[in-house]
């Protein structure tokens, strides 16, 4: 979620306990430093409705070093769904990777790669944890883990649906 006003209004959302240099930082860990670089004003440059578009990408790592600013212990993250450019999967996944070391992190997927990457899965149904354990493991024991990582993630059902 972006609000309309500058970058760095955006990370540090007007609370002057944070430095400009402890904003960029957290950009920086965010990997969203470069592409805040290149803006017409780098991190005075107006975004939101008013201002410059992001793309989801962009804005889902300005979201994300607003909260590395606050350093939380735990932190619940909706990966946005990305194109599938090699150069904006791989930041995505740079900087989930950067954000999750030393703190607890829930991630929702939008992406197959990443639950191959993380440490534990948790199945979820009916409101209860039905099952855990690695994307690999889960492949091979549980059904509903199977069936829901087809219908999610399988890109050529989904390819064939499009067409």
């Amino acid at each position: 979620m972006l609000f309309d006003g500058t970058v760095g209004d955006n990370i540090a959302c007007g609370d002057s306990r944070y430095s400009t240099l402890q904003v960029i930082d957290a950009a920086k860990l965010a990997r969203a430093h470069k592409f805040i670089s290149d803006l017409p004003q780098g991190m005075n440059t107006t975004i939101g409705r008013h201002g410059i578009q992001l793309d989801a990408g962009q804005a889902f790592r300005i979201g994300l070093a607003r909260a590395l600013l606050r350093e939380p212990s735990l932190m619940v993250l909706m990966e946005p769904k990305l194109p599938r450019r090699e150069s904006a999967t791989t930041q995505l996944d740079e900087s989930l990777r950067l954000a999750a070391d030393g703190r607890t992190t829930l991630v929702l997927p939008s992406r197959i790669e990443t639950l191959q990457h993380v440490s534990c899965v948790y199945v979820l149904h009916q409101g209860k944890l039905l099952t855990q354990g690695t994307h690999a493991e889960l492949m091979d024991s549980c059904d509903l883990y199977r069936y829901l990582s087809y219908v999610r993630f399988d890109t050529l059902r989904m390819e064939r649906q499009e067409a």
